[in-house]
């Protein structure tokens, strides 16, 4: 199953990328706002997921805004993450031409490469 998330430029005139959330990504957005939700209520995952939100924004924007570090050690070719602000979570995310593909959504204490590497094997 994939999400899409799609805006127009603010005149209206251009589209951006739509950003395709995978799986994976739906997944780990799942559980990280249910984590948040048990542990600081509505208001905290309400905000959480405003960050997912704008952090998408930026990227159809500006799809090379994110970094390429983990690329190489996981394998992926330019796989690019930004990191969610005021929470310790980064998207990844591939851009694709027409659209970008979100991959994951990870909190940056994980084990980053290993994770990231089982989404290269899919």
């Amino acid at each position: 199953m994939v999400e899409k998330h799609e805006r127009t430029g603010r005149s209206g005139r251009h589209r951006v990328k739509p950003c395709l959330l995978l799986a994976s990504a739906q997944n780990d957005a799942k559980e990280a706002t249910r984590y948040y939700r048990r542990t600081g209520g509505n208001r905290l995952a309400r905000r959480f997921v405003a960050k997912i939100r704008a952090s998408l924004e930026s990227i159809a924007r500006q799809p090379a805004i994110g970094s390429l570090r983990y690329a190489d050690p996981v394998g992926i070719p330019n796989v690019r993450f930004v990191a969610l602000n005021k929470f310790p979570y980064l998207v990844f995310y591939l851009d694709r031409g027409q659209h970008i593909a979100v991959i994951r959504l990870l909190h940056g204490l994980r084990d980053l490469p290993t994770l990231l590497g089982d989404a290269a094997e899919r």
